[in-house]
């Protein structure tokens, strides 16, 4: 007794169909899934040179304040230059002056308006520090 299994080709077809079908949604929801993993990971890469950039900014402004505290600071503009570390080449810094004089004797500034800009050569990435000092102190110093 030999059971005999018909063969109906419209369902081998269907079948078909449905094996295709299912293999397309699996490429395109691959493909959306490392697309938002390439996003993902150039959204961290961008906030770690920001980061980098931020700290990059602090230090210098540091550095300027700590030379002015011990007068061994020039305040000028300065820049852009590169940073002396090699691994840091692909960063620039700029330090930007801008006195604010005394309304009633314009000879000496009141305040200084220190800018310190950080930027990546190679990307759009920078961030800028602003901080205000008094000159009174820095002036006095220099003058001695």
């Amino acid at each position: 007794m030999s059971s005999r299994v018909r063969h109906n080709p419209r369902r081998s077809g269907l079948i078909l169909m449905e094996v295709i079908l299912a293999l397309s949604l699996f490429v395109v929801a691959g493909a959306v899934a490392t697309s938002a993993m390439n996003s993902s990971l150039d959204a961290v890469r961008r906030l770690r040179m920001r980061t980098q950039a931020a700290d990059l900014a602090v230090t210098k402004l540091s550095e300027l304040l700590i030379d002015l505290r011990v007068g061994a600071a020039v305040l000028e503009d300065e820049g852009p230059e590169p940073f002396e570390d090699e691994l840091l080449a692909e960063w620039t810094w700029q330090i930007d002056v801008e006195k604010v004089e005394d309304e009633v004797d314009s000879s000496r500034p009141v305040l200084m308006q220190l800018k310190v800009t950080i930027a990546h050569t190679d990307q759009s990435i920078g961030y800028r520090i602003v901080q205000w000092v008094p000159a009174e102190p820095w002036m006095s110093r220099r003058s001695r």
